[in-house]
This record gives structure tokens, sequence and C-alpha cells, in this order.
């Protein structure tokens, strides 16, 4: 017999089919959620001057089911990652914590944009990440934006959290801070290109 059989907790549900239904319906919904917004962000991409491959614009959904042992749906659009730049905008739903929505900067881009980023910031309630990682979305991981990243950092994440209970909200949300925060950056580093 094993030294850390299951509990009754976890054989209950590990036997109920409607959580699983459930999670499994959720999830479309999720999905269908994150595809509207990627159609919104392609429809006000049409009207921009590229200045990333044209393939990040299209955006990717990923999808998971362990970061820090919760399942995750995520939309990156655009999604440029290079060795060299990094310049991506992240909606993240992550079951059973929140909705984190915002930029993230690395290698060129952040160093062309930072100021501007910050300026940008210092006017909404954004949240700067305040590790050395800049894959944590965990909201102790950030902090209030001010104006200079860590200076040993080379990337800086500008996120905005939402409760769960927001998630029909999500397109709005994103579009929102995407009208805000993305659009301008992107012409701004359009100029300097």
């Amino acid at each position: 017999m094993t030294e850390n059989p299951l509990n009754q907790e976890e054989l209950q549900n590990l036997s109920d089919s409607n959580f699983w239904l459930h999670f499994r319906n959720a999830s479309k919904k999720i999905d269908e959620l994150l595809e509207e917004t990627q159609t919104q962000f392609w429809k006000i991409n049409q009207g921009l001057s590229p200045i990333l491959p044209s393939a990040a614009y299209r955006g990717k959904i990923s999808r998971g089911n362990n970061h820090e042992g919760f399942p995750y749906l995520v939309l990156d659009c655009p999604n440029h990652y290079t060795t060299k730049d990094t310049f991506a905008f992240r909606v993240m739903v992550w079951w059973g914590k929140h909705i984190t929505i915002g930029l993230h900067l690395e290698g060129h881009s952040f160093h062309k944009l930072k100021d501007s980023v910050l300026l940008a910031s210092l006017a909404k309630d954004y949240w700067q990440n305040a590790s050395n990682n800049p894959w944590t979305h965990q909201k102790e991981g950030y902090k209030k934006a001010d104006w200079e990243p860590a200076s040993d950092f080379s990337f800086l994440r500008l996120v905005q959290f939402y409760d769960l209970s927001e998630i029909n909200q999500l397109t709005d949300l994103s579009i929102n801070l995407y009208q805000d925060l993305f659009i301008p950056l992107h012409e701004s580093l359009k100029a300097d290109r």
C-alpha cells in the first residue's frame, strides 16, 4: 500500500464526472473569449504599420494544466519572442487564481520603450514585475509601477490583475488595455525602427 493514499475528498473529486464536465465546458467558453479577443486585436492591428513579423500580429492561444499547479489559458498577441527581442501583449486566465493582462518587453523593445512604458504606467494602475523572473504571474511578484525598473532586470512586464469573476468581460478589459498601453508603445517603437 502506498504511503500517501488519496484522502476521501480526493477520491470523491476523482469520481465526480460533473467536475470534469464543468471544467471542460468552462475551458471551452474561455477559449471562445480568447478567440474573440484575438479577433478584435487582429482588427485593431490591421490599422497599424507593422514593425514586427506579420505572424506575430496573428497571436497565439496556449493552454496548459500546470502553471504552479493550476491550469491556464493564454493569448499572446502580438507574440514576438526572439533571443534578442520580446514585444508581447499577454492575456492569461489562471484557474483558481486570477486574470492577468499586460505587456512584456525584453531586449531591443525594452531598451527603446522602458521610459515610455513607465510614463504610461504612472497614469494608470498597472503593476510592474518586481522579481527577476519574467514569467511569474503571481501578484506577489509585482509592485505598483514606478519610474525605474530594477537596475539588474533586462525585461519589463506591466500588467493589470482581475478577479476571475470578471471573466465575461475579458474581451472588453483586454481591448481597453491593448489600446491604452500597446498601441501607443507600438507607434513609439515604429518611430525608432
